[in-house]
C-alpha cells in the first residue's frame, strides 16, 4: 500500500514553494519589457483672443537584453496650434537611450543606468522654442534632455519598486543629468526625483505620484525646483496596458498649473508587454 501525505503537509509545502517565489515577479512593473505609445495634450489661452493647443505624441521602449540588462528608447514630437497666428508648428523631441542594470530582491526591483540624448531638437520656427517649452511644462519638466533645443545631455537615472503587499506598489525615481548646449557657453546641471504609490484593484490601477526637477544654471529665477503632482489610473489585462495621468504643476518656474499663465497636461497611453 502507498500512504499519501497528509493533506495538511500537502498544503503547506505547497504554500511554502509559492511563497518562495519573490513577490517582485507576481507584480505588474514598468520594468517588464514592453513598447509605449504616449499621447498628451494642454490647451490654454495666454491672451483673450487667442488659443494655444499642444498635442505631444511620443513612444517608449523598455527590451530586455539578457536577465539584468534592459535597454530603453524614447522619442516623440511636440505640435503646438496657435489659431491663425501661425498655424501648426511641429518640433522633434530629442532621441533617449539609456543601459540599465536590473536586479530583484524578494519584495522589490531596482533599476540603475546610464543614458544619452541628441541634439535633434532644434526650436526653429515661430513658435518652436515655445512648443518644446510647453511640451516640458505639460511633464512638470520631468525628463528635461528631451526638450532642450540644440542640447546634448548625459543622464544617469535609477528606479526602485518595493511591493509590501500584493495589491501595492509604491515605487521611486531618481536622476542626475547633465545639460550640453551647442548654442550656449553654460552646461547645466540638475537633478530629478519622484514617489508614486499604486493601488492594483485588477485590472484597474490607481495612483498618485509627486515629483520634483531642478536644473541649476546662471538665472536665479529658472533654478527654482518645479514641482508637480500626478493622479492616474490604469487597466491593465493581459499584455495590454492603458493609463490616463493629469500633470499639475505645483510650483515655479512654470507655476501653479490653474493659474492664469500656468500650464497644465492630460496624457494617455497604451503598452503592449512582451
Amino acid at each position: 500500500m502507498i500512504h499519501l501525505p497528509h493533506p495538511h503537509i500537502v498544503a503547506f509545502v505547497t504554500a511554502l514553494s509559492v511563497s518562495s517565489i519573490p513577490m517582485s515577479q507576481s507584480h505588474a512593473s514598468e520594468m517588464d519589457p514592453h513598447i509605449e505609445l504616449n499621447l498628451g495634450f494642454n490647451t490654454r489661452n495666454p491672451t483673450e483672443n487667442i488659443r494655444y493647443t499642444t498635442w505631444v505624441p511620443s513612444l517608449h521602449v523598455l527590451a530586455e537584453l539578457n536577465h539584468q540588462l534592459l535597454l530603453t528608447a524614447d522619442w516623440g514630437l511636440t505640435l503646438i496650434d496657435t489659431d491663425a497666428l501661425t498655424g501648426t508648428n511641429a518640433d522633434a523631441l530629442n532621441p533617449f537611450v539609456a543601459l540599465h542594470f536590473t536586479s530583484d530582491f524578494g519584495r522589490g526591483r531596482l533599476r540603475a543606468g546610464a543614458g544619452l540624448s541628441l541634439p535633434v531638437a532644434d526650436g526653429e520656427g515661430p513658435r518652436g522654442q515655445e512648443a518644446l517649452a510647453t511640451a516640458a511644462a505639460m511633464r512638470g519638466n520631468w525628463d528635461p534632455w528631451l526638450y532642450e533645443a540644440d542640447t546634448m545631455s548625459f543622464v544617469v537615472p535609477a528606479r526602485l519598486e518595493f511591493y509590501p503587499s500584493q495589491n501595492i506598489t509604491i515605487a521611486a525615481d531618481f536622476a542626475a543629468f547633465m545639460l550640453i548646449p551647442f548654442v550656449r557657453d553654460s552646461t547645466q546641471i540638475g537633478l530629478q526625483g519622484a514617489a508614486e504609490g499604486i493601488y492594483h484593484l485588477r485590472p484597474l490601477n490607481l495612483g498618485v505620484r509627486i515629483q520634483g526637477v531642478r536644473v541649476e544654471d546662471d538665472n536665479p529665477a529658472t533654478s527654482d525646483t518645479q514641482a508637480s503632482i500626478e493622479p492616474f489610473v490604469g487597466f491593465r489585462t493581459g499584455d495590454v496596458s492603458l493609463k490616463a495621468k493629469f500633470t499639475i504643476n505645483l510650483s515655479q518656474p512654470e507655476g501653479f498649473a490653474f493659474d492664469e499663465d500656468g500650464i497644465w497636461g492630460l496624457h494617455f497611453s497604451g503598452a503592449y508587454y512582451f
